[in-house]
């Protein structure tokens, strides 16, 4: 899968290179509303830390269709960004904090727990508790819809829809259990 994504590097660099790397909520994206992204990557830049924004696959310009995404790619996603950067420095100590946004404060945790590389994360408007069967308040949270196009089944909630396989994985979640 390909991702679409930008990196600012400032001229000005500590010894010890500083990555901020955004992880988005359900459909956010590397400008992200009132292009916040845009501007705390200038803020960051002025400052001497590099600011990676990007879309995970299945969002935006990366490929793939939302009809599609699951969490555990973003977590893989947010892995190969890790690795990306340290190929463009060609270093192996680089400080790489996440800054997780709505739901993509899950994406960081998730990734801090299982990544060695991350030293820290911030926790952005966190939405941590899962969309399941008792958080639905978009309607009857048992009903199944088919996709107009794919014929894949999915269920609505509010404006979006979840694959199947993401329902599963969220019913299966025990990430919040490593923060307790």
């Amino acid at each position: 899968h390909k991702l679409l994504g930008i990196l600012n590097i400032p001229s000005n660099q500590f010894d010890r290179p500083i990555v901020a790397i955004m992880c988005y909520g359900f459909n956010g994206d590397r400008v992200e509303q009132h292009r916040m992204s845009v501007t705390m990557a200038r803020y960051f830049e002025k400052r001497g830390v590099n600011f990676c924004r990007f879309d995970f696959r299945n969002q935006g310009l990366s490929d793939g269709s939302f009809d599609d995404f699951v969490f555990s790619e973003k977590q893989e996603d947010i892995d190969k960004i890790i690795d990306y950067v340290k190929a463009c420095f060609r270093k192996e100590d680089i400080g790489f904090y996440l800054i997780g946004f709505s739901n993509g404060c899950k994406v960081a945790i998730d990734v801090l727990v299982n990544n060695d590389n991350v030293d820290g994360i911030v926790l952005w408007n966190p939405i941590l508790q899962e969309l399941s069967e008792k958080s639905n308040d978009a309607g009857d949270s048992r009903r199944l819809y088919k996709h107009p196009i794919t014929g894949k089944p999915y269920k609505r909630f509010y404006s979006l829809r979840l694959n199947s396989k993401l329902l599963r994985e969220l019913n299966e979640d025990l990430s919040m259990t490593e923060l307790k």
